[in-house]
């Protein structure tokens, strides 16, 4: 869940706009996390009891257990940890919930033209935690903010597609001509420059979140951190009980002016570790009721505590920089693909995550609408002997600078990356462990010459084929989350054929044909597919991560 908007790129809007309308393939093919295959409590277990802790409080550890998130204002909350706790500060238009469906949230109602190029949604009666009410033009002005070029927000691309987006985005406007807010009426009609079906689905995403007329004005770096710090101001089911404290804790407690169904559980202690291990710590000595399990435990920690580890769409990769003099561009595909046939993905899965991922033979994972089996080209298979031929093919080992191999630190990827360096380093390349302060690891890796050989994850927005291919790896998301800078007309255009296509299964079939041709080009190195690693309290009810691993906090409760 990683954005951003850029300048000299938004001139080629027309291909991102194309792209958009392919968003959410929607199918009934997607899993259904409301059945928790691999989640329940233990019976007869030595599982955490919750004894001792707030009665009226649930203590989280799992969703910030790797370090304090970059953000959680919905505009620039651009990682799955910090966008758990906008989630429950901030209702949108619309809302996946646990079945990974689209349902309405503050919009009652949508509908749209024949063409998808138009959408009006009804919006109910609304407010926000200090009352005011949230009206249309609430929304409006929140996505004029997103686009505002001083705030640079990551995620700003995901509005694009909306007719005067890019005018505001290039700073030639303040207002999206193609948004109209009839605060009267209490409709919003959004005009697209292509269409988009799925548009409904898209808005589901905390980027479209509304927000009160207090945090307009805030649209640089120092005002979006006093912003976030302060008592943050939103209409979900939670609002914040006290500023966000570093390194300490992010609070929240129930809105009493949500409109919504309130939540069963009062309080919400968001606490925040700097590494995975001390957080699941913490769970085990009886200090929190949620813990995220860390590499190594896996087994261990589902045979002893309630858990829900069902598989998610997720994927664990490297990002490799296409503009590189010694890694990226055609000239080095050798090693691009020598670097994917060394790294030994099945070891790193034992060894670390004990069995609990599967080993991604894709960039898309099982469970998305249109996945195929092994589109990787035999690349993601481990075979030390064809990459060292690869290497020698290359001809580059010896003059080479070593390999940065990049990751931020906190979130347990310490063992991947030695397991990946060994790795490398036996089919005779040069290696260099360069870990990271998890804070601002992302921010850096979009910079130009950021990332070379960069450690990262990515967890779906919503259930489609095009959430990761477009964000990830096309040219428009350069500056972005493409942190390998990867630029290809051939991608580009078999990406645009795909989103342009109306029929979901002729256009899941060229979605295909699009990751076909990262992996003719080797583009990025796909490690494992997540699975949600949750554990949690005797006294915890009703946890249920979906594929999007976002928790269902407000209908959780705890046991009297």
């Amino acid at each position: 869940m990683r954005r951003t908007t850029r300048g000299a790129k938004v001139a080629a809007l027309a291909f991102s706009l194309a792209l958009l309308a392919a968003a959410c393939g929607g199918s009934d093919e997607e899993p259904s996390s409301s059945s928790n295959g691999s989640t329940g409590k233990k019976e007869g277990g030595t599982a955490a009891t919750g004894e001792g802790l707030p009665e009226d409080t649930l203590v989280d550890y799992q969703t910030l257990s790797a370090d304090n998130p970059n953000h959680i204002d919905p505009a620039t909350a651009d990682t799955r940890q910090g966008s758990q706790v906008t989630e429950v500060l901030y209702d949108g238009l619309t809302q996946v919930n646990a079945d990974n469906e689209v349902v309405p949230a503050v919009a009652t109602e949508w509908s749209g033209n024949d063409d998808a190029t138009e959408w009006t949604f009804t919006l109910k009666e609304d407010e926000f935690s200090n009352g005011e009410p949230v009206l249309p033009s609430s929304f409006k002005k929140a996505w004029e903010r997103v686009l505002n070029p001083d705030l640079a927000s990551t995620l700003s691309y995901h509005l694009l597609v909306i007719t005067g987006a890019n005018d505001v985005a290039e700073g030639n406007a303040d207002e999206i001509t193609g948004v109209v807010a009839d605060d009267d009426a209490m409709t919003l009609t959004v005009s697209l420059d292509a269409p988009l079906s799925d548009f409904p689905a898209v808005v589901s995403h905390t980027v479209f979140s509304p927000m009160p007329e207090e945090a307009l004005s805030a649209t640089t770096g120092d005002e979006i951190n006093e912003w976030e710090r302060g008592l943050m101001i939103g209409n979900g089911p939670y609002k914040m009980s006290e500023p966000w404290k570093d390194d300490q804790y992010i609070k929240v407690e129930a809105n009493e002016n949500y409109t919504g169904d309130a939540p069963k559980i009062p309080k919400i202690d968001f606490m925040i570790s700097k590494e995975v291990e001390s957080a699941y710590a913490a769970f085990e000595s009886g200090e929190a009721d949620t813990g995220y399990i860390p590499p190594g435990a896996f087994a261990d920690a589902t045979s002893t505590y309630n858990n829900s580890t069902d598989p998610t769409f997720g994927l664990y990769y490297f990002g490799i920089s296409w503009e590189d003099d010694e890694l990226g561009g055609e000239d080095n595909l050798a090693v691009r693909q020598a670097i994917s046939l060394a790294i030994d993905r099945d070891r790193i899965n034992d060894q670390v995550y004990d069995g609990a991922r599967d080993a991604a033979t894709g960039v898309t994972p099982p469970g998305i609408p249109g996945y195929a089996e092994d589109l990787c080209g035999g690349y993601c298979e481990y075979d030390p002997d064809r990459a060292t031929d690869l290497v020698d093919d290359w001809g580059k080992a010896e003059t080479m600078r070593p390999i940065k191999l990049q990751f931020n630190l906190g979130g347990g990827h310490e063992d991947v990356v030695s397991i990946v360096a060994e790795n490398l380093e036996a089919v005779g390349l040069k290696v260099e462990q360069d870990p990271r302060d998890g804070e601002t690891y992302f921010d850096e890796m979009k910079k130009e010459g950021g990332c070379v050989m960069c450690r990262a994850g990515w967890i779906w927005d919503y259930p489609s084929y095009y959430n990761a291919m477009y964000a990830l790896f096309t040219s428009t998301s350069i500056d972005g989350d493409n942190l390998g800078r990867y630029n290809s007309s051939a991608y580009d255009e078999k990406a645009n054929a795909a989103a342009a296509e109306t029929d979901e299964d002729a256009r899941n079939e060229l979605w295909n044909e699009a990751e076909k041709q990262l992996f003719a080009d080797m583009a990025v190195i796909p490690i494992n597919w997540y699975t949600n690693q949750i554990v949690y309290s005797d006294r915890v009810e009703n946890l249920v991560a979906n594929g999007l691993q976002a928790v269902n906090y407000p209908e959780m409760s705890l046991a009297g």
